[in-house]
């Protein structure tokens, strides 16, 4: 590879390299994926072979980038890498690593759990099963429900608070 293609990207990457970095975060499932996946967007870069032809390099990177996304979606829709700790079918699996003893504490404090979701409004439960289920943002979360980011952490705050209240009492009325 010449220094001069290398120069080149180097000036390029490091022109749009911040923007290219949050285009690629925005995308993904996973943050700890943004630096591989740019990392990997760069090498491709270097590869690229008659760079004098591109005439546009900063389309060129996110048409690259957009590329790259896809691959990488299909990658976790082929190998799905997470594993969902509160899915009814994974659970059976983290159980068995507990005594019998243990297994009925953990079910009653799922259970307990959720009594207090339930009791809850409608709105903290939408934001709890958002954000604690499906891993959600609080910025994808009020994207998801249509209100601001503030008024999902108000949610998530006072909803917490409320449960935090509900079993003190519970547990004060059962002593």
């Amino acid at each position: 590879m010449s220094d001069g293609r290398r120069n080149y990207w180097n000036r390029i990457f490091d022109q749009h390299g911040p923007g290219l970095t949050a285009f690629i975060r925005r995308r993904v499932r996973r943050a700890a994926d943004t630096s591989d996946l740019t990392q990997e967007l760069y090498l491709r870069l270097l590869r690229a072979d008659r760079t004098e032809l591109i005439r546009n390099p900063e389309a060129y990177l996110y048409t690259v980038a957009v590329n790259l996304l896809r691959e990488q979606a299909v990658l976790d829709r082929r190998w799905g890498h997470t594993i969902d700790a509160v899915d009814p079918t994974t659970e059976p699996a983290l159980v068995d690593f507990c005594t019998p003893e243990e297994q009925v504490d953990l079910q009653a404090r799922l259970s307990q759990a959720a009594e207090l979701i339930e009791a809850l409004p409608a709105k903290f439960q939408a934001v709890f099963i958002l954000q604690y289920r499906d891993g959600l943002s609080y910025e994808e979360i009020a994207a998801r429900l249509g209100v601001s980011t503030h008024a999902v952490k108000k949610y998530v705050m006072q909803g917490l608070s409320l449960c935090r209240d509900r079993l003190r009492r519970s547990e004060g009325g059962a002593r």
